[in-house]
């Protein structure tokens, strides 16, 4: 798809649970249904580390489908 576009992205792969990026990386973070298939345990410890990852002002989007 990026090809596509015509543009260029620095794709990486990681857990929800342990994010690969430095703390205060982003001033923004969008998920768009993707945390809410994680169970309780696992959904707290992945907004902990998009707190983590997020700068000081840093915004989070989340959407997600009410089960």
């Amino acid at each position: 798809m990026l090809e596509k576009w015509q543009v260029k992205a620095d794709l990486k792969v990681g857990s929800m649970t342990n994010l690969p990026y430095s703390n205060d990386s982003f001033n923004a973070v969008v998920d768009v249904f993707s945390a809410y298939c994680l169970n309780e345990k696992d959904l707290e410890i992945c907004l902990n580390e998009v707190h983590r990852c997020l700068s000081p002002r840093g915004k989070f989007f989340y959407i997600h489908h009410l089960k």
